[in-house]
């Protein structure tokens, strides 16, 4: 977790000492994976573990989804397509439960490569293969309808509900002269982030995955560390009386103060882009409070994050207060 950085390095060590004495040990390269992608945050670290899993235990279907969420997470599509393909070959045992993480890759990678069409195709191969449960998560348009429509889809048996999920996704379909739906298929991207990136610790995801979801990518996200007693984060910029006007004005006077006295600069350094440090600035300029209470679990800080909306001018911080997932 967050805050057991001494469990993880005694874990860290148990681990290599396991592999020295046994390379193929069952298991051993499945956790050491896990500690470097879940504990340390380091993804790439953690690859090359889960595929040396793989190769000693082909069966292991954990590290399968594992190691395919590893390549998305660190971009590696064409990568990971690659890989799987290889272990594919010298462990056809393998292919049952790494063909739907090898058809996500692929539609992850048509999608950059702006194969709309394929990657709709692909998605949708990709998400026939998955349990009801996850099914419907990719299904379900109440992630992204109004209120009203959300409570009029939830009225609906499952035979309507398809229909208007039809009705609801053309709507929104760019170009209807075209057989694919580029909408729809950037939803299915936003909806494979979040529940790769946010649903770790609560299913399908926890409230980033929402606005994710909703919003996509947000111009600017960072992480900070809040502690207990703070009543307002002073991440942005520098403490100063400014006398701008516009989103530009504000931005330019961030940068300037921050590489004329760098002692002022807080939590976040300035981004570089004008209009993102200007809407911090103004939220802390006009107040903005971001507070917690003390924990009922005896932690004193918390992780945190910011992340900025420039076309509606929104800065949203979330903390995870229970260090169970934001």
């Amino acid at each position: 977790g967050f805050f057991t950085p001494l469990y993880v390095s005694r874990g860290r060590k148990a681990l290599e000492r396991t592999l020295e004495l046994n390379p193929n040990h069952p298991k051993a390269n499945h956790d050491l994976g896990m500690l470097y992608e879940v504990g340390l945050k380091n993804v790439e670290k953690a690859i090359p573990y889960y595929v040396k899993q793989v190769e000693v235990n082909p069966t292991h279907t954990p590290t399968i989804d594992r190691l395919g969420r590893s390549y998305f997470k660190t971009g590696k599509f064409g990568e990971g397509v690659i890989t799987f393909n290889r272990l594919i070959r010298s462990h056809p045992e393998v292919k049952e439960a790494a063909q739907p993480v090898v058809t996500m890759l692929q539609a992850t990678m048509e999608i950059n490569n702006g194969q709309f069409g394929r990657a709709q195709e692909t998605f949708e191969l990709y998400i026939g293969t998955l349990p009801p449960e996850e099914q419907t998560v990719y299904n379900d348009v109440t992630y992204v309808a109004t209120f009203d429509d959300q409570d009029y889809y939830k009225t609906l048996n499952m035979t309507d509900q398809a229909d208007y999920r039809r009705r609801f996704w053309k709507q929104r379909d760019a170009d209807p002269t075209t057989p694919e739906n580029e909408r729809l298929v950037e939803h299915y991207r936003r909806v494979l982030h979040a529940r790769t990136h946010f649903g770790e610790a609560k299913f399908p995801w926890d409230r980033r995955g929402e606005i994710y979801i909703r919003y996509g990518d947000p111009d600017d996200r960072q992480t900070f560390t809040f502690s207990v007693g703070e009543k307002s984060q002073t991440n942005q910029g520098s403490r100063r009386t400014s006398s701008a006007t516009t989103v530009q004005s504000i931005g330019d006077e961030i940068r300037e103060a921050a590489q004329s006295n760098p002692i002022e600069r807080h939590a976040f350094a300035p981004t570089g882009n004008a209009r993102v440090d200007a809407i911090r600035e103004m939220n802390f300029q006009q107040r903005y409070q971001l507070g917690v209470e003390a924990s009922t679990v005896g932690i004193s800080a918390y992780r945190a994050e910011s992340w900025v909306y420039v076309p509606t001018n929104v800065e949203l911080f979330f903390i995870d207060q229970l260090n169970n997932g934001i």
